[in-house]
This record gives structure tokens, C-alpha cells and sequence, in this order.
């Protein structure tokens, strides 16, 4: 099962890999060496683990659950450490059978990003909520600890995953290395908790879903451990300038979005039935479409783009102005503008489409400074 996850990842990431077979060696990227400058070094290493006892209550049911605070002593090339690796865990009590308990280890992206954005306001039972002087923490209702138990990684660099005071930690700061450290990470957490036979999933967000792939790369290479899936969210695994994959890609979670919203016509289907019918066109006439580009009859472009519009709630007409291309700030800001929560000034400041020749602000995207440098997407979980 674990295996049969590889082929389709890998299509997926084929051109980057391709131009990136990086060993861990590549020079640092500039977004690396912006997330370096607040760093602060640890004295020492350490291997100190906090926990404490909570409980939730999710869908009228109490939830009993550990939360556990692990610190990790990561490696140099001669085995010292040279720096800690920190993971923020959540684990249900009770659990009759843990080798049925599904285990997410969770990690934002960058690179430089700490896990803190999904685990304090996405999915760990405990959420941030409000600003500045309203802010607080209260339980999160969205959480996911009632179906699996969570880990949340911050990479060495990000979070309070710091360097050790006077040691070389950079060998943490290469596509390869960073993904050798979270696996790192992972496979002590799993055999610390005898969780080795629970299934294992990762969730990856933005730079997070090349770096899941990059485990999967280093782990296939290392032959050891590989996942039972892989959560792949805001996708940041293909060339930005080829976007066949990433609309393909994103169209049916826009569909489900829409449905949720009620922003489409349910026509009586489920999510997971709109979800499916979504990922259906997008596989088969979608795709078709934009690999067609500029020759596309223009028949055949308002055809797609009136099924588009059903499946998302964008207006047609916006979507073939687009080239049937997908923009989630013009999805987000219709969205917002059919409920009444967006002016209509915010759309029509906001481009379709970003691209090189018209948008300035594509200019603020990190750039890499070469193939090598540039995020690879690896081979397995």
C-alpha cells in the first residue's frame, strides 16, 4: 500500500526532481539564510520530555489526551549533536488498540516556517484565536485528535528547533538535510512511544509538501521506514511556471470549498461525491484543456469553463478571461463577496492571475538561485 503511493508522487514531481538531485549539499537558499538570522543557539543539547494532561470535549464527547513536548538531539557528521529538533505531540488516552491509531506528523513549510500555523490554528486541539491585546488560546472543535494522534514538527531552524552554540548545524539546511532531519525526528518519536506498528501519515503545507517528498526520496534511498500516506496542502511541488498540475491539482479542493460554502448547486451530492465528480473533469477535460494553452477551440474553452463555474461558483466569463487558469485569492475574494463580507473593490484590485510579464508582486516570491537550489520533490514515504 505504502509503496503503490510512490508512482503517482513522484509523476508529480518529476520536473523539479529532475533539475534538483540534491544530496543535502546544496548551498542554502535565501530563504534558509533569512530564516537563520533570528536564530538563537542552544548551550547544550538536549534530550528532555514534558508532558502533561488534558482533555477536549469534541461532538458532546470527552476526550482524554496527553500532550507531550520532546526534544531531540540531532546529529553532525560525526555523530555529536549540533542541534535540537523539537516536536509538540497530542496523544488520546484510552486507546484500545494503538496499532489501529493513526499517527500525523505535521510540518509547515518556508522553508523557515515553524509548525506553528497548523498546529495553533488549524489542528491541534488547542487553537489561537482574535489579535493583539484579544488574542487567546481556547480549544479548537476542528481539531483532528479524535481521529488520529498528532505530531507537529518544527525543522531544525524554525520554531525552537535551534542550533547548538558553536557547533556547524548547516548540514540541516539543504533540501536533503532538512528532510533527513525530520525523518530523523519521526522514526525516534515512533519507536520512543511504541508506535512503530500505527499507521503513519504526513501532512505537508506549502515548501511542506516538497518536503514530504524529499523524506520520501531520502527514506527510499536509506531504505527504512516509509508512510502509510502523505497530506500534501497549498501544493509547492511543481514548477510555479507550469500550471497544468497545480490547477488540475487544486481544482476539486476548491470544489469541495464551494460546496461547503453552499456557494455552488449541491445538486444533492455529498462532499465526497462533489470532491470525486471535481477530480474527475479535472483529470480528464480540465487537464486536457490547459495542456491545449493558446490552440484550445474557443468552443471548447467556454465549454470547460462553464463546467468549471458549476464546480467552483467563479463566473465563467472570469474564468476564461483567465485562460481557464485558477487564482485561490480571485476564488477567495468571490467566495467572500457572495456571502457580503468582501467589497467588490478588493476583486477588482486583484489580478486573475500573477504571472512574470504583469504582476510586480511576483517579484516578492523567494526565488532560488539555481536548479540545484530550488526545492526537489523526492521519492517516498
Amino acid at each position: 500500500m505504502r509503496l503503490a503511493l510512490i508512482p503517482a508522487l513522484l509523476l508529480a514531481a518529476a520536473p523539479t526532481a529532475l533539475m534538483a538531485q540534491d544530496e543535502g549539499n546544496a548551498p542554502m537558499s535565501p530563504a534558509f539564510l533569512q530564516a537563520m538570522e533570528p536564530m538563537v543557539p542552544r548551550d547544550a543539547a538536549s534530550d528532555r520530555q514534558v508532558t502533561t494532561a488534558h482533555a477536549i470535549t469534541l461532538n458532546g464527547r470527552k476526550l482524554a489526551y496527553h500532550a507531550i513536548v520532546t526534544e531531540t538531539p540531532m546529529p553532525g557528521s560525526d555523530g555529536m549533536p549540533v542541534a535540537e529538533g523539537v516536536s509538540y505531540a497530542y496523544v488520546a488516552d484510552g486507546v484500545k488498540d494503538e496499532t489501529k491509531r493513526p499517527v500525523l506528523f505535521v510540518f509547515n513549510g518556508g522553508p523557515g516556517a515553524s509548525s506553528s500555523p497548523l498546529h495553533l490554528q488549524a489542528f491541534g486541539p488547542r487553537r489561537m484565536v482574535g489579535k493583539d491585546q484579544a488574542a487567546h488560546i481556547e480549544d479548537n472543535r476542528f481539531t483532528l485528535l479524535d481521529s488520529a494522534d498528532l505530531v507537529f514538527i518544527d525543522p531544525v531552524g524554525t520554531g525552537a528547533s535551534m542550533p547548538i552554540k558553536g557547533k556547524d548545524a548547516s548540514s540541516y539546511f539543504g533540501v536533503g538535510g532538512d528532510a533527513r532531519g525530520v525523518s530523523l525526528i519521526i522514526s525516534r518519536w515512533l519507536k520512543a512511544h511504541g508506535r512503530t506498528a500505527s499507521p503513519v501519515l504526513l501532512v505537508g503545507e506549502s515548501y511542506g509538501t516538497s518536503r514530504a517528498l524529499a523524506i520520501l526520496n531520502e527514506n527510499m534511498k536509506a531504505r527504512t521506514w516509509l508512510p502509510d500516506g502523505v497530506v500534501l496542502l497549498s501544493l509547492a511541488i511543481g514548477d510555479t511556471d507550469g500550471p497544468v498540475i497545480a490547477d488540475a491539482t487544486l481544482l476539486p479542493t476548491l470544489s469541495a470549498v464551494a460546496w461547503y460554502h453552499n456557494a455552488i448547486d449541491r445538486g444533492g451530492r455529498t462532499v465526497e461525491q462533489q470532491f470525486a465528480q471535481a477530480l474527475h473533469f479535472a483529470q480528464t477535460d480540465y487537464a486536457s484543456a490547459l495542456m491545449q494553452g493558446p490552440s484550445l477551440p474557443a468552443a471548447e474553452k467556454a465549454r470547460v469553463a462553464q463546467q468549471m463555474s458549476a464546480l467552483i461558483g467563479i463566473p465563467a466569463a472570469t474564468l476564461e478571461a483567465a485562460d481557464l487558469h485558477l487564482d485561490k485569492r480571485q476564488f477567495m475574494l468571490t467566495l467572500l463577496a457572495a456571502k457580503g463580507s468582501a467589497p467588490a473593490s478588493s476583486m477588482r484590485a486583484s489580478p486573475v492571475r500573477c504571472r512574470k510579464a504583469t504582476c510586480a508582486r511576483r517579484s516578492t516570491i523567494p526565488r532560488w538561485r539555481s536548479a540545484r537550489d530550488r526545492p526537489r520533490r523526492s521519492r517516498d514515504i
